[in-house]
């Protein structure tokens, strides 16, 4: 896109949250750009029963989510 400059590499871990129902940014943009996308560890989590702010609509998971991505972890 003209004017927005393309990130698509991190030298840090990378996770994608993304809503089932997001109809703000497409699920299928979003999934493609985490395949291309490249850094030493990535995920994608897919939320199953919300849209935009999975944090609101599946706290728990949320929770489960970071819980998993930051166990082992000391600081950042």
């Amino acid at each position: 896109m003209p004017g927005i400059r393309q990130l698509n590499r991190a030298e840090i871990p990378v996770y994608f949250l993304h809503g089932r129902y997001d109809y703000t940014v497409s699920y299928t943009l979003t999934k493609h750009c985490f395949e291309v996308f490249q850094a030493p560890e990535k995920a994608f989590f897919t939320f199953e029963h919300s849209a935009l702010s999975p944090h609101f609509e599946e706290p728990e998971r949320v929770r489960e989510v970071l819980e998993r991505v930051l166990k082992g972890r000391e600081t950042y």
